[in-house]
């Protein structure tokens, strides 16, 4: 007889096996094949958010949308295609994927270096000045900082906005100090019928050393490391050994844990403390520099007609006295141009440039999609994380 869990856990499984299938056709360009796998991806996820607690729904939902997501760019674009969900995308196609411990492959959604660097990156220079600090220095030069007495960080903590990159940045980061990236994946991490979550974390940690050195990414950590844990006492033992995990890393496990989170208030203050949360780096909305970089990054290959200039861009997407663009909406704002321009080629056979009316008519679809308010609670928060909250 099979109960709720077990078929879940069962479900959990199918999920793995069918990830790992999902990802060999893709590097072997069978795009037939892949949609096939990923619808039946998605029917997995829709059972196990149906049967899953409250608390562990959104990772199950959030799951699901990063595979819709895939599925629509395979049925539009395959030939654009090169990853799975959380798996690394270069720019030629290919996937830097290094191994791993056959029992370790599991436990991360994907294991890359990436082909990504600094460049790609478009403004941040603060930030990317203290992910070398944090990151490149102690990991590929552990002796001279143990020989000095320098203590190396166990976690960073990338906060902001949503659409303002976190993601991209520790992507970038790995390829630029040329060391692989592990993604935790949050549906293994939180997964109510695996039975003993606090030995998955464990785990995944005890991965994280025979991987180093490494950096180890977890998206949404306030997901995993609540202000409150409600329902169910799975949470909070995944958050116990998590936190305990944090601080038993030594300077010799030459690997780092970087967080990252939209609601950093919504995170509990015990992660924030030396040997477990050592710096927290706010990764903020693009400031006119950085949108003119981006528009220069995804207006690449186009032709500019004479009225348009990169400057004028930047410019026309000043914030205003109550919003703020995202790096995210100047993305959306190039792909709508070129989807426009792409469509008029394909029906006049003319390949237009980029025009003044091009740029307004998409600049009406994408509205800026941070507030003042938001950015100001961001900027509170970093002054004093543990301002409210439970006590530590």
């Amino acid at each position: 007889m099979g109960g709720p869990g077990r078929i879940a856990l069962s479900s959990i499984k199918e999920f793995k096996t069918l990830r790992q299938l999902l990802r060999v056709q893709l590097q072997a360009q069978k795009y037939a094949e892949a949609i096939v796998t990923t619808k039946k991806i998605l029917t997995i996820l829709k059972g196990l958010e149906l049967s899953a607690p409250q608390e562990v729904k959104d990772v199950w939902r959030k799951t699901a949308e990063s595979y819709r997501t895939l599925l629509e760019k395979l049925e539009k674009t395959p030939k654009q295609i090169a990853a799975i969900p959380g798996q690394e995308e270069t720019p030629d196609g290919s996937i830097g994927a290094v191994d791993l411990p056959k029992d370790c492959a599991e436990m991360f959604s994907s294991a890359s270096k990436s082909t990504l660097g600094f460049n790609d990156l478009a403004g941040l220079e603060q930030v990317k000045e203290d992910l070398k600090d944090s990151i490149e220095l102690p990991l590929k030069y552990p002796d001279k900082w143990q020989k000095l007495g320098v203590k190396s960080i166990s976690g960073l903590l990338l906060y902001g906005p949503p659409g303002c990159g976190k993601t991209y940045v520790a992507k970038c980061a790995s390829g630029q100090f040329n060391i692989r990236l592990l993604v935790a994946d949050p549906s293994v991490v939180m997964s109510k019928y695996v039975g003993e979550s606090e030995k998955v974390v464990a785990k995944l940690f005890k991965c994280a050393r025979k991987a180093a050195p490494a950096i180890v990414f977890v998206d949404e950590v306030d997901k995993l490391i609540p202000l409150e844990s409600k329902g169910s006492e799975v949470p909070q033992r995944v958050e116990a050994q998590f936190l305990q995990e944090m601080s038993g890393i030594k300077p010799e496990s030459n690997f780092i844990v970087v967080m990252a989170t939209n609601e950093p208030w919504n995170l509990n203050p015990a992660i924030i403390r030396p040997g477990r949360i050592d710096r927290w780096v706010y990764v903020p909305e693009p400031d006119r520099e950085t949108r003119q970089r981006i528009f220069e990054l995804n207006l690449s290959g186009l032709t500019i007609s004479g009225e348009v200039s990169y400057y004028k861009l930047a410019a026309m997407t000043e914030p205003t006295d109550t919003r703020c663009y995202a790096a995210s909406d100047i993305t959306a704002i190039c792909e709508d141009i070129r989807l426009h321009i792409a469509k008029d080629w394909a029906e006049t056979d003319i390949l237009s440039p980029v025009t003044m009316q091009r740029v307004k008519d998409a600049m009406k679809k994408v509205r800026p999609s941070i507030s003042k308010q938001q950015i100001s609670r961001y900027i509170k928060w970093g002054k004093d994380p543990k301002a409210t909250g439970r006590s530590v």
